[in-house]
């Protein structure tokens, strides 16, 4: 389960709320060391909002070992490390529609 961006959230301190409350500009859920991924979206809002952009990621959100991971200005701070995947999208269109 991944969730996504939030612009009504200003909650940057994860203590204060449950993990499975977190909202704040991006929670993601995985296994214990499978890649993150944002989208374009969610990665233009951590550059443009720098440090009052958290990415909180939830390793393991299911188990009794999960584990709660803030990153505070992930834009910037994680930069160096971010690769932008592009992936091909195209429309369909049922050939007896064009009649």
């Amino acid at each position: 389960m991944v969730s996504g961006w939030s612009s009504s959230s200003a909650q940057t301190r994860p203590s204060h709320r449950p993990a499975e409350a977190l909202s704040s500009n991006g929670m993601k859920r995985y296994r214990r060391g499978q890649l993150v991924c944002l989208t374009a979206n969610e990665w233009l809002k951590a550059r443009q909002l720098a440090d009052s952009y958290w990415l909180y990621v939830v390793w393991d959100p299911t188990t009794p070992n999960h584990e709660l991971i803030a990153v505070p200005d992930p834009g910037h701070r994680l930069e160096h490390l971010a690769r932008e995947v592009r992936s091909v999208s195209h429309i369909e269109l049922p050939a007896p529609a064009l009649r």
